[in-house]
């Protein structure tokens, strides 16, 4: 039979063990990698919509507010996303494919904008449907699509787009 003392040694040995083996796999851990320098020579060639469920925003039963996140992306920069100083229009789309709202984004607010996130650049933007719009056009389903416009006047056009109906009172 062992003595007594032994065990205690035995069991303390075994939990800093753990904790060292769990503290250094909390150190060997990666943090997200640092955004890469966005080269000059980059054009924007893809543009990404997430667009969440549209919103009531003043209660008054009709979604009347759409947040849209905008990546834009190079072809031949595949590190990240990409910032670029332009203009965007973006089109609410009814079923038939006939634009129901369009809304223009200067470049000044586009610009504003912009927040660095781990995929790269993106762009954060709320859309407000004005309240007699709101109300005509309720209860039916539209695609939100997007149009990029630089100061060079290249044009990119979202890749898809974003489908969802929006909502009104009693529906």
């Amino acid at each position: 039979m062992r003595p007594m003392t032994r065990q205690p040694h035995a069991l303390a040995a075994a939990l800093i063990a753990g904790v060292a083996c769990f503290a250094g796999c909390v150190s060997d851990e990666k943090s997200a990698r640092p955004l890469a320098e966005q080269p000059a020579w980059v054009r924007p060639t893809n543009l990404i919509l997430n667009v969440e469920q549209p919103e009531d925003r003043n209660s008054d039963g009709y979604d009347d507010t759409i947040f849209v996140t905008v990546y834009v992306f190079d072809a031949d920069f595949r590190e990240q996303s990409i910032r670029v100083d332009c203009s965007y229009v973006f089109m609410l789309v009814d079923a038939d494919g006939a634009t129901a709202m369009e809304w223009n984004v200067p470049p000044e607010v586009v610009n504003a904008g912009y927040r660095l996130e781990a995929p790269g650049p993106m762009l954060r933007l709320r859309l407000t449907i004005p309240q007699e719009r709101a109300m005509v056009l309720g209860g039916r389903p539209y695609t939100l699509l997007a149009r990029l416009l630089t100061a060079q006047g290249q044009t990119i056009e979202s890749s898809g787009g974003t489908s969802f109906t929006l909502r009104q009172k009693g529906r």
